[in-house]
């Protein structure tokens, strides 16, 4: 996954407009730059990306009934991507399980108190990645979801900036 740190790559956003998008954090943040960057040039919007593999957005110690919490990595080790190349006609057997999609929920119900509170948006994607229950789906028509084990494919993630652009519309953002 290409590193984007400060404004959006080559200036294809709007540097001089009022309206600023951030996205912030690590390799999983940045897998949604193509949808931003989208709907950054549609909507006049200046993209300011700030983003590194690997980087950990804060120093949070999440403390759950009185102790440290640690979640263990529940995803599965298989990458699914090579699961599917290796069963190209047997792909639900490769479907990582939707209970496994979120490694650690009290980390990340913190991140997302921390965000309202700053008054930042936040839109939750497991929707979109996975139903309520069953298997997550390696690829949805001709398109792969994953690119590894824990990051989005790139072409998935462009085909995703309609309902990214509606959830921002439920929410204010886009002004339309």
């Amino acid at each position: 996954m290409p590193h984007h740190s400060g404004p959006a790559q080559g200036g294809r956003t709007h540097q001089t407009s009022e309206k600023v998008v951030v996205l912030y954090g690590d390799s999983h943040a940045a897998q949604w730059f193509p949808a931003l960057e989208k709907l950054s040039r549609r909507y006049g919007w200046k993209l300011v990306s700030l983003t590194k593999s690997s980087y950990k957005t804060a120093d949070i110690t999440t403390v759950s009934s009185h102790r440290l919490y640690e979640a263990c990595d529940t995803w599965p080790k298989d990458d699914p991507v090579e699961c599917a190349a290796s069963r190209p006609l047997r792909l639900r057997g490769c479907e990582p399980d939707q209970r496994d999609a979120v490694k650690d929920p009290t980390r990340r119900e913190a991140g997302r108190q921390g965000a309202r509170r700053a008054g930042a948006a936040v839109v939750d994607p497991r929707p979109w990645l996975c139903p309520r229950s069953g298997g997550c789906p390696v690829a949805v028509g001709d398109t792969f979801v994953y690119r590894d084990e824990s990051h989005l494919a790139e072409s998935y993630v462009e085909a995703l900036a309609p309902v990214l652009r509606q959830e921002l519309r439920k929410q204010g953002v886009t002004g339309d």
